[in-house]
């Protein structure tokens, strides 16, 4: 028998699904498939959902901040597709059909912080420079380029889901294997957009799935390592 507190809460990732194919975040495949993820992790438990969209919303809102300017470099985000919505959170859904919470955290905290510094990073006023030796200096918007400015929202986009698990899970030990495990899939992220992405070998959704599952794995491993509960 299905639960009526759940259907009451599936309204919502309908709705967001709904804004966002209305606000041309997300084309009519992408909404579908975003809501679907969302409906999913909120099966797991509302907690978990709130986790997941309030990377979705910082995303949006980090994609639309200065979009004009963005557009003036040829760097304007366009309506996310399925392949991009799979990209950011296929990861974090087989984590959370597992039921494993700290790989669920690293993947998502892998995903804000990535998408957080990346579209606010090609904003700074210096130019980035590669990852790969952080001398180089590379086109703004090129994949592995980075800058202090990026590289503080990383921080900040991983710390804020980090956050979420000891608000929510009150789990002190989640917040920080969240958030190093965000950190280090952000960086993951760029180096393999700075080497597979740049030779054409995988694409960027690829790069973004690989990044988010990398953290989340280094954050289900962090918790066997140090027999976390």
């Amino acid at each position: 028998m299905i639960d009526s507190t759940f259907v009451l809460e599936a309204i919502i990732p309908i709705v967001i699904g709904f804004s966002a194919y209305y606000l041309k975040s997300l084309d009519a495949a992408g909404s579908l498939v975003g809501t679907a993820i969302g409906l999913v992790i909120l099966a797991r438990g509302f907690e978990w959902f709130i986790v997941f969209l309030t990377f979705f919303v910082l995303g949006m809102i980090a994609t639309n901040y200065r979009v004009s300017e963005k557009l003036k470099y040829g760097l304007g985000q366009k309506r996310r597709e399925t392949e991009n919505v799979l990209g950011n959170g296929l990861a974090a859904l087989i984590f959370a059909l597992t039921g494993n919470v700290y790989g669920f955290f690293g993947a998502v905290a892998a995903a804000t912080s990535d998408t957080i510094s990346s579209e606010i990073g090609i904003l700074s006023k210096k130019s980035p420079v590669s990852i790969l030796n952080f001398k180089t200096k590379v086109k703004r918007g090129s994949n592995g380029g980075v800058t202090n400015l990026g590289n503080l929202f990383m921080f900040l986009g991983s710390g804020l889901i980090g956050i979420l698990g000891l608000l929510l899970f009150n789990n002190f030990l989640l917040f920080w294997v969240g958030f190093w495990s965000g950190i280090f899939g952000c960086i993951v992220d760029s180096i393999l957009g700075a080497t597979l992405e740049n030779k054409k070998i995988i694409g960027n959704s690829t790069v973004n799935f690989l990044s988010t599952l990398i953290g989340g794995s280094f954050a289900f491993l962090l918790s066997i390592l140090f027999q976390l509960p």
